[in-house]
């Protein structure tokens, strides 16, 4: 079975990540921002957490190699810039709901890189028990009904791609040379700022909206992201990309059972049938891995 303390971080991140996409709702729905200055002013306060946590951890912060410089960079640039570059402009041609479950195909396409670069394999019942989350997953999202697919769905799908290969390139560069936290932080420096320059073009004197005007939500969700992407890049780091990401299709189960609590939204039968097959496939998981 999976080491207790790996799967405790695993599954903190994973009910953050629930958390983080209710509160985004609560913020989108005020009205009141534009939700690219919202995202844009989480991954800076994000960059803020990073940084926070590095040094109160006492991480070391330079003396690496030039290889290790060049792969931070690089992780940065590929993960952060090009990944929620091609999110955001996604974010413009298709629906929240698609955009939540085309971001879970993260599971197979970082299965099939960790297949062909890190040689990793997922045992049969890790297979089985990612069909069954899977099926689940589409069933809260979607009920029996047919995803209609969109030519914005066809962006998230790149993103999706770029992110799966993100984490497999982790993996293989940083994962055993450099702490999680350092990562993070330099990943960020190097994405971010490209990313920031970009989305100011556009947003102008709306950069900072969000933080002037909902600042407890985006300070909330930038430190709860700050804690669901190091138990991500923890469990890479611990167990490997290809399941550390099967643990994240808990992620709708608990944003619809939380979105039921805090917003008020129906639960549907579906809903229930699909939080089950969840629950089924996740146990599995757990259980042999």
């Amino acid at each position: 079975m999976i080491n207790r303390k790996v799967l405790t971080v695993i599954l903190i991140s994973v009910l953050s990540a629930g958390i983080t996409t209710v509160i985004a709702r609560i913020a989108y729905s005020s009205g009141k921002i534009n939700p690219l200055s919202y995202s844009m002013n989480v991954l800076l306060l994000t960059l803020f957490f990073f940084a926070l946590f590095t040094v109160l951890r006492k991480e070391p912060l330079r003396n690496f190699s030039k290889p290790i410089w060049i792969h931070l960079c690089v992780l940065g640039i590929l993960g952060t810039t090009i990944g929620m570059g091609i999110y955001y402009i996604g974010l413009n041609y298709t629906t929240a709901i698609n955009t939540s479950f085309i971001m879970r195909l993260q599971v197979p396409v970082t299965a099939l890189f960790a297949f062909l670069f890190l040689g990793d394999r997922l045992t049969k019942k890790q297979i089985w028990s990612t069909v069954f989350m899977f099926i689940g997953a589409y069933l809260i999202m979607f009920g029996f009904n047919i995803i209609q697919p969109n030519f914005g769905d066809l962006i998230m799908l790149a993103s999706a791609v770029v992110f799966g290969l993100t984490n497999v390139y982790y993996k293989k560069t940083l994962a055993k040379k450099v702490p999680v936290f350092t990562v993070l932080l330099y990943r960020s420096v190097f994405g971010v700022s490209v990313l920031v320059l970009l989305i100011v073009a556009v947003l102008r004197e709306q950069t900072l909206q969000a933080l002037f005007t909902i600042p407890h939500l985006v300070i909330l969700q930038a430190f709860l992201y700050a804690i669901y992407i190091f138990g991500f890049y923890y469990g890479i780091k611990e167990i490997g990309p290809g399941p550390t990401t099967i643990f994240y299709l808990i992620v709708p189960l608990i944003t619809v059972i939380l979105a039921f609590i805090v917003l008020g939204e129906s639960l549907v039968l579906t809903q229930g049938l699909g939080a089950a097959l969840v629950l089924i496939g996740s146990y599995f998981m757990i259980k042999n891995k």
